[in-house]
């Protein structure tokens, strides 16, 4: 799951499950598979925000993950409707940067 970074969270639970199959031993346990899930190949940003979530089953587990994928989603999309409002790449106005003093 080394491309899981690259993976929306529906691919990497498709694969992960697929995986899974073949490796029943590894997590006997429903919460042994949350944490495997949480785990082994979560972005940064929607672990964070489901690591501190204790789970009792998977589909509780995938679907903060798909809720926490979708706020990003949604606040990226609007931080660039918001830099081509202004018509700048920066985030923020030139006005709002400090003049180092020499």
């Amino acid at each position: 799951m080394s491309d899981s970074s690259r993976m929306s969270i529906l691919e990497y639970e498709r694969e992960f499950l697929r995986l899974s199959r073949y490796a029943k031993n590894m997590f006997p346990t429903e919460k042994e598979m949350c944490d495997k899930f949480k785990w082994w190949g979560l972005r940064d940003e929607i672990h964070a925000f489901v690591a501190a979530y204790e789970c009792k089953t998977l589909v509780e587990l995938t679907a903060k993950a798909h809720k926490m994928e979708s706020i990003i989603k949604d606040r990226s999309k609007n931080f660039k409707k918001e830099r081509m409002k202004r018509g700048r790449s920066s985030p923020l106005p030139p006005s709002s940067f400090k003049r180092l003093k020499d």
